[in-house]
């Protein structure tokens, strides 16, 4: 389990972010831990106090970059899964701990598929007097690895097809010794033009 922390605030104190928005993004495969750290503007951490979590999923676009030409599994053109699916919104609660921290765990391979997306992790910490301070950190979460596929999109005149094939991890970096099967698929396509008049303002479709 990899730690992804990052940091909050609560009552008159303040929540920060362990986790830069340059860290890595998590993979689906595996689950990862989000790290809470309440102190107060004063100096001194924030102990002892209760801890309300709201985890919420979106759709996240994401194609792995300098790879011109390719088409890749990512992309929800080409997902057998159209519609974005996640669990229900995650609520817990909990406590600070002696350094004024918390963690959540949150497991991506419980997700019914392995579409990118982003976490919405939502913390609420409520302080001494009563008040409390809210932060989000948004974490995405990448296919531990993706397909891409290079081919050309006409062909002049009859002939052979070449196609280049890709595994790259959630980082864009080459994966190697993932097994592929390849499947070509036939499909005649027509196009037809028709000449029609448009000085009346209409068209034949």
């Amino acid at each position: 389990m990899r730690s992804a922390q990052r940091s909050w605030a609560s009552g008159r104190a303040a929540c920060v972010a362990d986790k830069s928005a340059d860290a890595p993004r998590e993979p689906l495969d595996a689950p990862f831990e989000v790290g809470l750290l309440a102190r107060y503007y004063a100096g001194g951490v924030v102990t002892d106090r209760p801890i309300t979590w709201r985890v919420t999923q979106f759709p996240f676009t994401w194609t792995p970059p300098g790879r011109e030409g390719f088409l890749f599994s990512s992309d929800s053109r080409f997902s057998g899964e159209q519609a974005f699916r996640s669990t229900p919104v995650l609520q817990s609660s909990g406590k600070t701990d002696a350094d004024g921290s918390a963690k959540l765990t949150l497991d991506p391979t419980l997700e019914a598929t392995a579409q990118p997306r982003t976490y919405m992790v939502e913390a609420t910490v409520t302080g001494d007097d009563g008040q409390q301070i809210r932060n989000v950190a948004q974490v995405p979460a990448l296919p531990p690895f993706v397909l891409g596929v290079k081919m050309p999109r006409y062909l002049p005149q009859p002939g052979s097809i070449g196609a280049d094939l890709l595994a790259l991890d959630a980082e864009g970096k080459p994966l190697p010794g993932v097994e592929m099967s390849v499947r070509l698929i036939k499909r005649d396509w027509n196009s037809v033009l028709q000449a029609s008049d448009f000085t009346q303002g209409r068209r034949n479709t």
